[in-house]
């Protein structure tokens, strides 16, 4: 939501919980996207080096020139791409830092500060929106953060809401790529800001859908039928009673959910398992990944909804650490199994918590 994108991740059953298909969905049933979801927060990003604006080194049309080497830009520009960080497109961005529109030449203009961090120059549409080839006009950075005007960014104007994607460079203007090996394999481009029953606010040419999902408004890809989904991927056209809609999603449980089987957690063939034990262990078995194969410092390691927890962090990679439901009290776990709503550290009244076993 890795996202490459960022922190948003689940089956759409998983992500906004509103499924009722056979036990598709897990948690709430309003339709908000889980906190842990929620795309990556403009702070995750690290900010370009602190070079200084050197605007008479730097023609106008060097600002959003490709670099997919990493050593194309011009003298006192960076080349923002995935090995800068995850979240940018292979094919670079050249950019520079700036104080002000003016740091950045005619055409371009200064971005806002990212999560308190230098700001940088951004390529500014022209005329009817008009951008480089591999560059779409966008009025937000990665489809979610607002820009003060619309820039030409890294992106396909051929995908639609619910095209696959790694980065948001694989996707349209304005939106943004989810993706999660468990609840969103292939990643999904979805269309942000958009205005709940106004379809029309979506991406244009698609049949995407608008709805509220927590604190943002974001298009799913409607359908009426599988057929109309991604389906060699394995997503489904799956209802969301509540929502009267349908859209296509990626099947399983959820994490957390009681299982006997892996495919009572997702498709035969996916990753999801489901992790059996005694009294103590994951009694009435625990959808997730693997036992062993999560990381603590890799959230795509596990599906949406959850975190690595590792009961021995001392001794890392002994292989007791598994995918925990996150929650915020008992209630959000199976209470009545026993599972309880416990801290990740005891030390640490901050730290987030997960559904486990005491």
């Amino acid at each position: 939501m890795p996202m490459r994108t960022c922190h948003l991740a689940i089956v759409f059953c998983g992500l906004f919980a509103a499924c009722d298909n056979g036990g598709l969905g897990t948690g709430t049933t309003d339709g908000a996207i889980p906190s842990d979801l929620a795309v990556a927060a403009a702070e995750d990003l690290p900010p370009p080096p602190d070079l200084a604006p050197a605007p008479d080194l730097t023609p106008p049309s060097s600002i959003g020139q490709a670099c997919p080497v990493g050593n194309e830009c011009p003298m006192g520009m960076v080349c923002l791409d995935e090995t800068f960080n995850p979240l940018f497109a292979p094919t670079g961005y050249c950019t520079k830092s700036c104080a002000a529109d003016a740091d950045c030449g005619g055409g371009a203009f200064c971005s806002p500060s990212l999560g308190g961090g230098p700001r940088f120059c951004l390529l500014a549409c022209g005329p009817g929106d008009a951008c480089p080839v591999g560059r779409v006009c966008t009025k937000r950075l990665a489809g979610f953060i607002p820009l003060p005007r619309p820039a030409c960014l890294n992106g396909n104007a051929m995908a639609k809401d619910g095209s696959a994607c790694t980065t948001y460079g694989d996707c349209n203007k304005n939106q943004g790529c989810l993706s999660n090996p468990f609840s969103l394999p292939g990643g999904l481009c979805v269309t942000f800001g958009c205005t709940v029953g106004n379809n029309a606010t979506c991406l244009a040419g698609g049949d995407g859908v608008c709805i509220q999902a927590d604190q943002e408004t974001l298009c799913i890809d409607g359908c009426n039928l599988t057929a109309d989904c991604r389906v060699n991927e394995g997503y489904t056209c799956t209802p969301f009673p509540n929502l009267l809609i349908k859209a296509c999603l990626f099947p399983n449980a959820g994490a957390g959910t009681a299982c006997k089987s892996d495919v009572d957690c997702g498709p035969k063939g996916s990753l999801w398992r489901c992790l059996t034990g005694d009294a103590k262990n994951f009694p009435g078995g625990y959808c997730g990944a693997a036992k062993g194969s999560c990381d603590p410092k890799n959230e795509s390691a596990c599906p949406f909804d959850s975190l690595c927890y590792d009961p021995t962090p001392a001794m890392p990679k002994s292989g007791d650490d598994f995918c925990a439901r996150t929650c915020g009290s008992d209630n959000d776990c199976r209470k009545a199994e026993g599972y309880k709503c416990l801290l990740v550290d005891p030390k640490n009244a901050m730290s987030p918590k997960t559904c486990r076993m005491p």
